[in-house]
């Protein structure tokens, strides 16, 4: 076996060839296979988030029932007045 065929491609010379190489591999890697931790922690938060969300939706819409009724109740003094 060859020492170009031993680590899958040919010997490099530069050492800013070799952090490129590192790098790109990184990269690679970083696209192709996801950490299972990391993907498990987005998902998680992403429920997180969605779950939140929906709580402000809620309470949004109990708040504008509460000003409605106020509203309602401040006309109805007015009527009376």
């Amino acid at each position: 076996m060859a020492p170009n065929d031993l680590f899958g491609g040919p010997l490099i010379a530069d050492p800013s060839d070799l952090w490129r190489r590192d790098v790109a591999k990184a990269l690679v890697g970083h696209f192709v296979a996801p950490d299972p931790l990391a993907v498990a922690q987005v998902q998680s938060l992403r429920r997180r988030v969605a779950d939140l969300e929906g709580r402000v939706l809620l309470l949004e819409a109990e708040l504008a029932a509460r000003e409605a009724i106020a509203a309602q109740l401040d006309d109805d003094e007015v009527a009376l007045v």
